[in-house]
């Protein structure tokens, strides 16, 4: 099963943040595979994988003096994601990079917004986890150091990412022998 993005071209304005949307071909899935994918953090990545379709999202919070501001933006924008859902939805989010030395404490605030913004409508979430980036790619690419960006050339990296974890929790993974790029 091979995949490729269209080109970015739609902007999508939730709650005065603009995201640009990129958006695949129909791929050939059975409905029933459905998740979400966040890699948060200032600049994010939203996957979804719904009906057969694999949607890439990205975007840029604003750049506010108060960086509380980003924490309440990342909640509204995982609250509103989730109101666009009929069903509930298996969700996995970015977690954090052991190792990495730079703004972990920062992103943290931000993961945690994203989650609880997703969480605050509970029917429509099936499954939460927040599991390590190598992790998740290990499961879906079978390598832990290979990237969403790799995949897909064409793919902001952050939504790239996203659409990796977006897979993991639609239940798509490596030993399924498909081929995702």
């Amino acid at each position: 099963m091979q995949f490729q993005f269209d080109k970015a071209k739609e902007v999508t304005h939730i709650d005065g943040q603009q995201m640009l949307v990129s958006r695949t071909a129909r791929m050939v899935l059975p409905q029933n595979f459905i998740g979400v994918g966040i890699d948060p953090g200032k600049n994010f990545g939203i996957g979804i994988v719904y009906n057969g379709d694999v949607i890439a999202i990205w975007g840029r919070l604003p750049d506010r003096d108060d960086k509380w501001e980003n924490v309440k933006d990342a909640y509204r924008l995982g609250r509103r994601l989730m109101e666009r859902f009929m069903v509930p939805m298996p969700i996995v989010i970015e977690g954090p990079a052991f190792g990495a030395k730079f703004g972990q404490p920062a992103l943290a605030n931000l993961r945690a917004a994203f989650y609880l913004g997703l969480h605050s409508h509970q029917m429509r979430v099936a499954e939460c986890v927040v599991l390590p980036p190598a992790t998740i790619r290990k499961r879906v690419l079978g390598d832990g150091n290979k990237h969403g960006k790799e995949c897909w050339p064409d793919l902001n990296p952050n939504a790239a990412d996203a659409v990796v974890m977006s897979m993991l929790a639609a239940g798509l993974s490596y030993n399924d022998k498909k081929d995702f790029t």
